[in-house]
């Protein structure tokens, strides 16, 4: 046995920490805890890029955004009003959501699951935002105001899948500090009562 030999195993016994991981396998490790399933980074993808679309030619809100009086010729309108987000406020919120409910939703989804009921609830709110748009303008007296109003925003896709997290999670805990004794349950029916049974 050598001399090297002898040191290492002596370290082994005395209880020495094992040597730290090279640089190369602590930024494979980073690198695997910030990656997106694929329909979460595509969903990301676009977001991003039609909010630097937007910032860099904001004529580009009229035909991505809804504007109900417009929305006959830019059919399209409504699929993508929901991914239009022209403050940076705004979009920072939008990512941080889509990052984390996509990563929470889309394992048990899907990739393709979940890119296809993510085209289905932009579909959707756009259509009820369309409906509701024309609805507000019979009722409130043929008011032209309400076919000209700009609708969009990334609120519906975020609430979509905070209802398909709900659905496949009810008892997973908040982790947020400070609230970590609550679960998703409980922040979605808050009122209804819980009857707690002890066993005997």
């Amino acid at each position: 046995m050598s001399s090297s030999d002898g040191a290492a195993a002596s370290a082994a016994t005395d209880g020495a920490a094992p040597a730290r991981p090279g640089l190369g396998a602590r930024l494979a490790t980073l690198a695997e805890r910030f990656r997106l399933p694929p329909a979460t980074r595509l969903s990301l993808v676009i977001l991003l890029t039609v909010f630097a679309l937007v910032r860099a030619s904001p004529d580009s809100t009229a035909h991505l955004a809804l504007v109900p009086a417009h929305t006959v010729p830019r059919v399209w309108n409504v699929v993508t009003a929901s991914w239009v987000e022209p403050t940076p406020p705004g979009v920072a919120v939008a990512a941080a959501a889509l990052v984390a409910l996509g990563r929470a939703v889309e394992p048990g989804m899907g990739a393709r699951e979940t890119a296809r009921f993510l085209l289905f609830v932009s579909a959707f709110v756009g259509a009820c935002a369309f409906a509701l748009s024309l609805a507000r303008f019979h009722l409130l007296g043929k008011d032209e105001k309400a076919l000209y109003d700009t609708h969009c925003g990334f609120q519906g896709i975020v609430a979509a899948m905070l209802v398909v997290l709900k659905r496949d999670a009810p008892d997973a805990p908040v982790n947020v500090r400070g609230l970590r004794w609550l679960s998703l349950i409980h922040i979605s029916e808050p009122t209804r009562p819980r009857l707690i049974s002890y066993a005997v």
